[in-house]
């Protein structure tokens, strides 16, 4: 099971994030999901939606040596089946996110409800 990083997350995606784009979770709150089972910890989500395509993006610090197909069974836990689009991009740090620096393990997608989950490595 995937640890997410705040309560609020499970209500409103991008209520994690401030309306500057800060993350609001505390080193402390990292550490520990990091830290959890399953050593994934979503950081944060936003929806970036248009014309009829409903897509949401997520960033998630994974564990390293992370294998393809944890990566998967990730994704299908987060892929609810309500987008349209799905990515997610995965990070070493939180560091890293908060630098907005591109996905620096690896990236998820689904470009539509009928194709396959594609994952690019860096």
């Amino acid at each position: 099971m995937l640890k997410f990083l705040s309560s609020a997350f499970r209500r409103k995606p991008s209520s994690i994030v401030n309306k500057h784009g800060y993350i609001k979770n505390t080193p402390a709150d990292v550490e520990k999901a990091i830290h959890s089972p399953s050593g994934f910890a979503v950081v944060n989500s936003d929806e970036a939606n248009y014309e009829r395509v409903k897509r949401i993006n997520y960033r998630v610090i994974v564990p390293a040596g992370v294998t393809d197909a944890q990566l998967l069974r990730m994704f299908k836990e987060l892929d609810t089946g309500k987008y349209n689009e799905v990515t997610v991009w995965c990070y070493k740090s939180m560091d890293e996110i908060i630098q907005f620096k591109p996905y620096t393990v690896a990236m998820l997608e689904r470009l539509d409800k009928k194709s396959a989950i594609r994952i690019t490595r860096r």
